[in-house]
C-alpha cells in the first residue's frame, strides 16, 4: 500500500482523467436537465431461471423563475407510468418503475438559488454530483437530494463546496423512488440520523485537476476522498491519467457495522483518433469493504452492476475496454471487469458490458447497455439489457 500511495502522489502531481464506466453512463447533465423531457425505458434482467422485465414511459416538466435581487427558483416534476404494457406484477423489474412496480410522480426539484458574485447558495430539493453522492441518471428517475449546498469560486483556480443533505429520492434510495426518505434509512439505519454533510476543495490548473472531499455520514462514518488527474496531449494521441484514494472510518458512536476502509485506484484512457482504450484498477487495503455511496460511487472500476464496495475486504478490481467514436453522434464500447476478494471463495465475479450512446441533434439521446455477470461460485449469473431513449424540449 505504501509503495502504491507514494507512486500515486508523485505521478498525480504531474498527471484530468475520466471516470468509471458507471459514472459516464449516469453522468449528471444539469444544463440538459433544465429542459422538459420525455423518456422511454426498457429493461430485462435474467438471473438463474428467473427473468424480470419492465417498460416505462415518463419524463419531467421543468420550471424556473427569472432572477430577482439575485434570487431565483427552480421546480421540476417527474412522472413515470407503465401504461399497462408490463408483464404480471411479480415479473416486473423495479429499477424503472420504483418499488411499487407501477411508476409514480413527485416534485423532484424545488429549490431557491441565491447567486452573488462568485458564490451560489441553493436550498431545497436538487440534483447532486459528488464522488459519494450523485444523481446517477441511468434509469427513468435520477437520484435527488434534499438539503442545502454552497459553492464559491476562489480566484481562477479554486472552488469550495459546502453542503448538508438529509433526504434522498430516486431509483437508488432503497425504498420508493418517488419519495424523499431519510438518508439514514437509505444507509440501512433503523433510526433517524443527521444525514450527510461534506466539504470539498477543487483546484484546476490547465489540464491538471486536484480535488479533496470530506464527508460526514452522521452516526455511520467519516470519509476522505482525494483525486489527482491530468490530460497529456501529443500529435498522435491523448492520454488521460487519474489516481484516487478513499479512506473511511467509523467511530464508537456508529450505529452501522464497523467501517475501516482504504481504497486506492488508478485509471488510464488512451485516445488515438476515434478509438479510446481504457484500463482501471482498484484495491481495498482496509479491514472492511470499500465505502458505500448514495449513487453510482467514485471508484474507477465501477460498471453497470459490479463495484469494489460490494466485495469483502481485502479486495481487488480491474477492467479493460475499448470505445469507438462513430462520427459526431454515437459511441460504441466494450468493457470487461473482474472483482474478487483475497479469498477467492468469498467473492469472485467477471462482468462484461457492451454499450452504445447516441445524441441525435439537440433533442434526442439514446443509451443501450447489455451486461452479463458471471459469478464463479454459488451465485446465479446475471444478464441484462437496458435501453433509455430521451426526447428533450427547448423553451
Amino acid at each position: 500500500m505504501r509503495l502504491f500511495l507514494i507512486l500515486a502522489v508523485f505521478l498525480g502531481a504531474f498527471l484530468k482523467g475520466e471516470t468509471s464506466l458507471r459514472n459516464r453512463l449516469g453522468e449528471n447533465a444539469p444544463l440538459e436537465h433544465t429542459k422538459s423531457e420525455l423518456r422511454f425505458g426498457y429493461k430485462s434482467v435474467s438471473e438463474g431461471d428467473a427473468t424480470k422485465r419492465a417498460f416505462a414511459v415518463g419524463g419531467h416538466l421543468h420550471f424556473y423563475t427569472k432572477r430577482f435581487m439575485n434570487v431565483s427558483g427552480v421546480l421540476s416534476i417527474y412522472s413515470v407510468a407503465d401504461f399497462g404494457l408490463n408483464p404480471d406484477f411479480e415479473s416486473r423489474d423495479q429499477d424503472l418503475l420504483g418499488a411499487s412496480k407501477r411508476g409514480g410522480s413527485m416534485v423532484s426539484e424545488a429549490f431557491l438559488r441565491y447567486s452573488g458574485g462568485k458564490s451560489v447558495l441553493m436550498v431545497g430539493r436538487m440534483m447532486v454530483d459528488t464522488p459519494h453522492m450523485d444523481s446517477d441518471d441511468i434509469m427513468m428517475v435520477p437520484n435527488f437530494f434534499e438539503g442545502l449546498c454552497f459553492k464559491k469560486e476562489l480566484g481562477e483556480d479554486y472552488r469550495l463546496t459546502l453542503a448538508k443533505f438529509d433526504k434522498m429520492a430516486g431509483w437508488e434510495n432503497g425504498a420508493e423512488a418517488f419519495s424523499f426518505v431519510d438518508i439514514s434509512k437509505v444507509a440501512g439505519l433503523e433510526g433517524k440520523s443527521g444525514g450527510v454533510a461534506f466539504a470539498a476543495m477543487e483546484k484546476l490548473v490547465g489540464e491538471t485537476l486536484f480535488e479533496v472531499w470530506f464527508y460526514r455520514f452522521f452516526d455511520i462514518a467519516d470519509d476522505l476522498y482525494v483525486k489527482f488527474s491530468k490530460t497529456f496531449f501529443t500529435e498522435t494521441f491523448v492520454l488521460d491519467a487519474a489516481f484516487q484514494f478513499d479512506r473511511a472510518w467509523s467511530g464508537k458512536d456508529s450505529y452501522l457495522y464497523d467501517i475501516q476502509s482504504a481504497t486506492a485506484g488508478v485509471l488510464l484512457e488512451l485516445f488515438v483518433k476515434d478509438v479510446k482504450i481504457m484500463a482501471a484498477y482498484n484495491e481495498e487495503f482496509g479491514s472492511s469493504a470499500s465505502m458505500f455511496s448514495l449513487g453510482g460511487g467514485p471508484f474507477f472500476t465501477s460498471m453497470e452492476y459490479e463495484t469494489i464496495d460490494a466485495v469483502s475486504a481485502p479486495a481487488v478490481a480491474y477492467n479493460l475496454g475499448v470505445e469507438f467514436e462513430m462520427g459526431d453522434y454515437a459511441s460504441l464500447g466494450y468493457l470487461i471487469g473482474e472483482f474478487k476478494a483475497k479469498d477467492d471463495n468469498d467473492y469472485h465475479s467477471i462482468e462484461r458490458d457492451i454499450y452504445i450512446q447516441s445524441d441525435i441533434g439537440d433533442s434526442f439521446s439514446l443509451q443501450a447497455v447489455f451486461s452479463s455477470v458471471d459469478f464463479r461460485h454459488d451465485q446465479n449469473s446475471i444478464s441484462s439489457f437496458r435501453l433509455i431513449l430521451k426526447r428533450s424540449f427547448r423553451r
